[in-house]
C-alpha cells in the first residue's frame, strides 16, 4: 500500500515540474526559431538599448532569442530603464500601448535578477512619480517589482 502512495505523490511531484516547466517560456515566443545569427546579432544589439524605442525595434527583431544571456541581458536593460531613466516612461507608455505584447515583454523583464534597491526604485518611481497617461502601467510595473519572481 504505502508503495502504491509514493509512486502517486511521486507522479503529482513530477506532473506539477512538467506544468510549471511549461510555462517558464516567456508568453511572446512563437515558432520562430532563434538562429545562431539572430542569436549574435541579438546579443551585440544589448548594447545599444538605451531608450524604449530601441528596447521595442529589438524586441521586434529578436523576441524569438528572448532566452539565457540574451534574456538576461534584455532584463538588465529594461531595469536599468525603470530606474536611471524614468522620465522615458511616457515613451515606454505609448509603445504598451499600441503593442500589449510588448508590455508583457517588459513586465517579464522586471525579474529577481534585479536588485532590491532597484525594485524599491521601481516601486518609488511607479507609486510616485507616474505620468496621469501611464497610470495603468505604473500600477502594473509596482505589482511586477514588489513580486518579481
Amino acid at each position: 500500500m504505502r508503495f502504491w502512495g509514493a509512486v502517486a505523490v511521486c507522479s503529482m511531484a513530477i506532473t506539477t515540474s512538467l506544468a510549471a516547466a511549461e510555462f517558464h517560456q516567456a508568453p511572446w515566443m512563437s515558432s520562430a526559431k532563434c538562429t545562431t545569427p539572430d542569436a549574435i546579432a541579438a546579443d551585440s544589439d544589448l548594447a545599444r538599448l538605451t531608450s524604449w524605442p530601441a528596447v521595442y525595434r529589438s524586441f521586434r527583431r529578436y523576441k524569438q532569442c528572448d532566452d539565457a544571456s540574451i534574456g538576461e541581458g534584455y532584463s538588465d536593460k529594461i531595469v536599468i530603464l525603470l530606474t536611471e531613466h524614468w522620465p522615458a516612461i511616457k515613451a515606454l507608455s505609448g509603445l504598451t500601448k499600441a503593442n500589449p505584447e510588448f508590455e508583457r515583454f517588459v513586465l517579464w523583464h522586471v525579474d529577481e535578477l534585479m536588485s532590491p534597491e532597484q525594485g524599491k526604485t521601481i516601486i518609488d518611481n511607479a507609486h510616485n512619480h507616474c505620468p496621469a497617461a501611464a497610470e495603468k502601467l505604473c500600477q502594473r510595473l509596482e505589482v511586477k517589482a514588489r513580486n518579481p519572481s
